[in-house]
């Protein structure tokens, strides 16, 4: 016998019987998914600190000191290239209370940490580097390339060996080839000056 509309019995037969909503849908349930919403955008109570930077920060912090140095790079430069006169004839000149070689040093302090920001940004974005190699070897090789965490970091750190191995090389070079064009004037005139032995004799 069919339960009838009035009765318990109906209402247990439908809850039986029908599908509940939430239960036709794929994920969970809608009272479930509200909650998350809420808790995912809920702001932290007041009073209450968030240590640490996140990716997007840092990279614009760093970015933005790139372009704060460089900035001051170009600045400098132009003033050693064109405001003071040539290295040789420097001496005594001054601006703002500093002399050229002062200037110089300066230049020299703002390239440096200039390479090292850079160094560092390459460091965040070793793992893009890596990716786009491994995308570009995926389409000669013909087949998917991936560079794992571990040959990333060893790939690195050999490039990193491999740039500083061949600078000091340069350095070393140069420091070993360089010679001073006054000692050379110098002699060169001594020895035009000092007559022959023949010449002497007569």
């Amino acid at each position: 016998m069919r339960a009838t509309d009035d009765g318990p019995a109906a209402g247990a037969w439908r809850k039986n019987r029908l599908p509940n909503a939430d239960r036709c849908r794929t994920g969970p349930p809608l009272a479930l998914k509200r909650d998350a919403g809420f808790s995912r955008n809920r702001r932290p109570p007041r009073g209450t600190r968030q240590y640490g930077m996140s990716r997007t920060i840092v990279n614009f912090l760093l970015d933005t000191l790139l372009l704060f140095t460089f900035l001051c790079t170009a600045v400098v430069g132009v003033v050693v290239r064109f405001v003071f006169p040539p290295g040789t004839q420097a001496d005594g000149w001054t601006l703002w209370n500093s002399g050229y070689d002062a200037w110089v040093g300066l230049w020299f302090n703002i390239v440096a940490s200039f390479a090292l920001m850079v160094l560092v940004h390459v460091m965040l974005h070793w793992s893009w580097v890596c990716g786009v190699v491994g995308q570009r070897l995926s389409k000669r090789a013909g087949r998917t390339v991936r560079i794992d965490e571990a040959n990333q970091t060893l790939y690195g750190v050999g490039l990193l060996v491999v740039l500083f191995t061949v600078s000091g090389v340069i350095v070393g070079a140069a420091q070993w080839s360089i010679r001073d064009g006054r000692k050379s004037a110098v002699e060169e005139n001594d020895g035009r000056a000092k007559p022959s032995p023949t010449v002497a004799a007569r």
